[in-house]
């Protein structure tokens, strides 16, 4: 079922990818999703479906996650099938970064807000308004707590808006979650 979402998107004239935008509307009217929004168009069908679907995280990259909690379980990524492995060799992520709760986890509806948020500050930081991401991504760090990249990103701007305290906790707390995480300014 969810291979024909995919297949009925790219009959919509819908192209997959990556990086070609962080909003979701602009990249939807535009036929141009990646990852990310591509995700959130597949998770919204299968929210109306009633489909155990799920966003997933895997270290800067995004997919879907079939999983109906009695053993039927597969990820689905621009149509094709993979398993956590091929993320987890593809995207080096350590053993403590998915025990942490930072990668490949089923996000609830607070981690799905939590990454809308984030593309939003990625957005806003592009048009120099750093304050403004900062705060959608301390919002975001209020949704999912363990969302990696919305705490990097804020420890960086924390960084170069000369709050080093904060840029200092936010860093420490990636590395708490992801202990092979190379730290960002």
């Amino acid at each position: 079922k969810m291979r024909i979402v995919y297949d009925a998107m790219r009959s919509e004239g819908i192209q997959f990818m990556e990086g070609e935008s962080e909003l979701f509307m602009p990249s939807l009217l535009a036929n141009r999703l990646d990852c990310d929004t591509s995700s959130f168009l597949v998770k919204i069908i299968a929210h109306e479906m009633r489909w155990p679907v799920y966003f997933i995280e895997a270290s800067g990259h995004n997919f879907v996650r079939y999983d109906d909690g009695k053993g039927v379980r597969f990820n689905m990524d621009y149509g094709q099938i993979h398993d956590d492995s091929d993320y987890i060799r593809q995207f080096h992520i350590a053993p403590q970064a998915i025990e942490s709760g930072a990668y490949l986890v089923n996000e609830n509806s607070n981690g799905v807000l939590a990454h809308m948020l984030f593309n939003r500050a990625l957005h806003r930081v592009g048009l120099r308004r750093p304050q403004e991401a900062v705060a959608d991504l301390t919002e975001a760090i209020i949704k999912n707590p363990n969302g990696i990249l919305a705490i990097s990103m804020r420890a960086s701007l924390f960084h170069r808006l000369g709050n080093h305290r904060g840029a200092i906790r936010d860093h420490t707390r990636v590395l708490e979650l992801n202990p092979t995480s190379i730290p960002t300014l």
